[in-house]
């Protein structure tokens, strides 16, 4: 798959939200010398093809395995932009750039917003109870250090998923 298919398959289906779950997997509809080119020219060309379109493009990508390093205050780790697997250049080209991490022994599940070009960011941490078995999440005000005794979600206020497509 290269940006400019994706970009017909776009067009074609008024798609407003992509999600590409595997960048390093895609390929280059231009000629690269390095998985590092490679990287800049996709990421560049999905830019573009989101401003072109009107279409959001989310990138999932993991982070290397130094993040097990990356501890933090809890001594759990938390990847960084730093720490993004394949190249750099996709972070750097990102309108937003989310950190995710999953605390198994407090089923915590926690979203921190390492960089945004839209607004003031303060890195706060967004800490949800998540049971993955049924879906569950509830969100933790003070996050998941405010409670430690957490360790499964209270089922009585839980958020499910919604049906069908959000609006």
């Amino acid at each position: 798959v290269t940006p400019r298919h994706l970009g017909s398959f776009i067009k074609q289906n008024n798609i407003k939200l992509l999600i590409i779950d595997g960048i390093s997997y895609m390929s280059d509809d231009r000629k690269s010398s390095s998985d590092y080119e490679r990287l800049t020219h996709i990421a560049k060309d999905l830019f573009d093809i989101s401003k072109k379109y009107g279409c959001a493009v989310v990138v999932a990508v993991q982070a290397n395995r130094e993040t097990k390093d990356a501890k933090d205050e809890k001594g759990v780790p938390f990847p960084s932009i730093y720490n993004v697997a394949g190249a750099f250049s996709i972070v750097q080209i990102a309108t937003q750039a989310f950190a995710m991490r999953q605390i198994f022994d407090k089923h915590v599940f926690e979203i921190k917003l390492e960089k945004t070009r839209m607004a003031k960011n303060d890195k706060n941490i967004l800490s949800y109870s998540a049971d993955y078995n049924t879906g569950n999440m509830q969100y933790l005000p003070g996050g998941a250090d405010e409670d430690p005794t957490i360790s499964m979600p209270d089922t009585s206020d839980i958020l499910t998923p919604s049906e069908g497509p959000v609006p």
